[in-house]
């Protein structure tokens, strides 16, 4: 059954070019619990699906470290198109997966990837009262899904829990 987690990215600082922003001290913080949270639990991704962003490729680098070399680095693919995406160009990208990719992980931002967690667990309760906490910076929702990445929807996931820091 395949796997899918959506993280949004750690703790960034402020400043004029979006794009650019780089992770505070708490941000690597925050990555480095994410990757050893999901290497606790054994659900290391078989690929990453990464904004290219910095604070995005800085908490997929930190979650990396975080797993103490259990992850390869190279697994990620920097997609420009998950930049501020929308959920719909976010599920998009999901599509395009090779389904030999058991777990995949999603690193991109507010409110898109918030937007898409709560919309892939809209037909469960429990799960949209996971979520209505909110989704801050370094938390992840895992769902399983049913079926392939191309025909993922709402009714093909299941919210397994929601993950935040701290």
């Amino acid at each position: 059954m395949p796997r899918l987690i959506l993280l949004r990215h750690a703790t960034a600082a402020s400043g004029r070019d979006d794009a650019a922003r780089a992770l505070t001290d708490h941000g690597r913080q925050e990555a480095h619990w994410v990757g050893a949270s999901l290497q606790r639990q054994g659900w290391l991704p078989d690929l990453a699906l990464c904004s290219t962003a910095v604070r995005a490729s800085q908490t997929f680098d930190g979650l990396v470290a975080g797993t103490g070399g259990s992850l390869d680095p190279a697994c990620a693919r920097l997609d420009t198109r998950l930049y501020l995406a929308a959920p719909e160009r976010l599920m998009g990208c999901i599509a395009e997966v090779e389904d030999e990719a058991g777990t995949l992980l999603v690193v991109a931002h507010n409110p898109g990837i918030f937007d898409l967690a709560q919309a892939l667990a809209e037909r469960n309760a429990e799960g949209r009262l996971a979520l209505s906490r909110g989704f801050p910076p370094a938390s992840l929702a895992r769902y399983a899904v049913v079926g392939s990445w191309a025909s993922l929807a709402p009714a093909a996931a299941t919210l397994v829990d929601v993950l935040r820091p701290g």
